[in-house]
């Protein structure tokens, strides 16, 4: 009976440690879609996933401590990617919004001239 009741424990240990390969799994999943984003020229936006903590996982598996840590910093430059592109986007904006309203009567003037 204690090598059944070692098993079951085994067993245990190992749907634990996969339940949490499985959650990081899906924040890895998001943080390359978001670097990916950040690479891509396109207009399009992904379809955005909608994600939720995994509940009843218990505490991180010491084992998996490694991975976690490599995509905490790939989540933190992610972010910190993010807000620079932001920012860019605004200053630009900004800049747009304001050489239009320094001159509200320009319009765009198109000369197509056959020489």
């Amino acid at each position: 009976m204690n090598a059944l009741a070692t098993h079951r424990t085994d067993t245990e240990t190992s749907d634990f440690h996969q339940a949490w390969v499985a959650a990081l799994d899906v924040i890895e999943l998001d943080v390359r879609r978001a670097e990916e984003l950040l690479r891509s020229n396109s207009l399009e936006m992904p379809e955005l996933i909608p994600w939720s903590p995994p509940s009843g996982i218990g505490a991180l598996p010491l084992a998996l401590l490694d991975r976690v840590k490599a995509l905490h910093e790939r989540q933190v430059e992610v972010s910190a990617a993010l807000v620079a592109s932001i920012a860019g986007n605004r200053r630009q904006s900004a800049f747009a919004e304001a050489i239009d309203s320094a001159r509200p009567d320009a319009r765009p003037v198109f000369v197509d001239r056959a020489c």
